[in-house]
């Protein structure tokens, strides 16, 4: 008898720990899975969105400067994080369009960036809003800089060059940005502190944006490096140079041949403009082969796709 009442009594004891390990253990890590994953997937999208927003800053101005032409791209901060939203945050089937840095339109949430409330058992938003009473959620600041140490010494140099008139260089070619989003406290859950998991990413990247304000402002910044240049256009050299071309023996004084300090900029070659088709090959836009036409007519050349 006392044996049988042991043995009935560690069988009791086994169950009891199972029940205990169930329903401590097993049942919240269930019931947290979704949850984790979610904010997995939450941390790969902010590195998304801090290598999105440092290119964009490369491209981009935050502010339009005083010497950039009228059509200079800008996009501030606020812009790039709506798009941050509206494009990496957004589900999978929007479609990219310029509306979307704009702060009024929120598109859809991606779901898996959606988690149950326990409560109302409806999917919601992970995320608080970033401000009081707004539907976006992302956090963004970038930064323009240069670097220090050896390139201190090489940016006195671009300083002492930029006393030409009308020429100045960007020496700030260091481009930083940071993203940040903050979590919702689970209702259901509120042992688990969510400040610590609150997704921060920053991101930097070395490049020179100086003709990011367009072939105009590229031009103009570079003929600055020849005064001598800019001071026979402003006195109409040209022209005059125009009018004794006329003359046979003075042909090759004329703008087809002599062209003094000429400044030409091409932001992007029309190569990479065109459209590639199955096997390769790159259909080259209009506006490019007209371009390309005329500056191989004028060295007697022509162009073939």
């Amino acid at each position: 008898m006392n044996l049988a009442q042991g043995s009935r009594q560690q069988k009791g004891g086994v169950l009891a720990e199972f029940v205990v390990v169930t329903g401590f253990i097993i049942m919240p890590l269930i019931m947290l899975l979704p949850v984790l994953f979610s904010y997995i997937e939450s941390r790969q999208y902010m590195e998304q969105s801090a290598r999105y927003s440092v290119w964009e800053r490369t491209a981009y101005f935050q502010a339009l400067p005083a010497e950039a032409v009228a059509y200079a791209p800008v996009k501030n901060d606020s812009d790039i994080a709506a798009e941050i939203q509206n494009r990496i945050l957004s589900a999978k089937d929007v479609a990219i369009k310029l509306a979307q840095r704009d702060a009024e339109l929120a598109e859809p949430l991606n779901p898996n960036l959606r988690l149950t409330d326990r409560a109302t058992a409806k999917r919601v938003s992970m995320y608080e809003p970033a401000a009081e009473g707004s539907h976006f959620v992302v956090t963004h600041a970038t930064t323009q800089h240069g670097l220090s140490g050896v390139a201190e010494l090489q940016e006195k140099v671009v300083n002492a060059i930029s006393l030409l008139p009308g020429f100045s260089l960007n020496t700030e070619g260091l481009y930083q940005a940071e993203v940040g989003i903050k979590l919702k406290p689970l209702s259901w859950f509120s042992e688990l502190g969510t400040e610590a998991l609150n997704p921060r990413r920053q991101n930097a990247l070395l490049a020179e944006g100086w003709t990011i304000g367009g072939p105009a402002q590229a031009q103009s910044t570079i003929r600055g490096l020849v005064p001598i240049t800019s001071f026979m256009d402003d006195i109409g050299f040209d022209r005059v140079l125009g009018l004794i071309s006329f003359f046979p023996l003075a042909k090759e004084l004329g703008s087809d041949y002599l062209q003094l300090g000429k400044v030409e900029v091409d932001a992007i070659p029309c190569s990479r403009l065109g459209v590639i088709d199955r096997r390769g090959r790159v259909s080259t836009p209009s506006q490019c082969v007209q371009r390309i036409d005329s500056q191989l007519r004028s060295y007697r050349y022509r162009y073939r796709e």
